[in-house]
């Protein structure tokens, strides 16, 4: 089980180019990058991230055995944004779900369970 989750939002014009320009340059460091829907699902060895588009942005979750693998993922992760995406997206916070204004269906996201 992964103890170690953070999510965020981030509002960005074009979130699937957007999404798949991520990817694209963080494609060396993670395992597999699997599409389902309109997700994302990025595979590391410790962890994973999952970037779901919406029309006016991007849902990300990360979740890593280990904090040192989670910061890795979003250093990931908030380091592509800061490159790719534009000025409107330069200010990322990634909280704990329990802090999150988000809301998850458990449903909507494979489960972090499976090794």
């Amino acid at each position: 089980m992964r103890h170690y989750v953070a999510e965020a939002f981030v509002a960005v014009t074009d979130a699937p180019c957007v999404a798949e320009r991520i990817c694209t340059w963080i494609r060396d460091f993670c395992g597999a990058i699997v599409t389902e829907g309109s997700d994302r699902i990025l595979t590391f060895e410790d962890g994973r991230a999952i970037i779901r588009m919406t029309g006016d942005g991007l849902f990300f979750r990360v979740s890593a055995r280990n904090l040192v693998a989670t910061y890795g993922i979003r250093a990931l992760i908030e380091g592509s944004l800061w490159k790719l995406a534009s000025s409107s997206a330069m200010s990322i916070k990634l909280f704990p779900p329990m802090a999150s204004h988000f809301v998850w269906s458990t449903s909507a996201w494979p489960t972090d369970t499976a090794e």
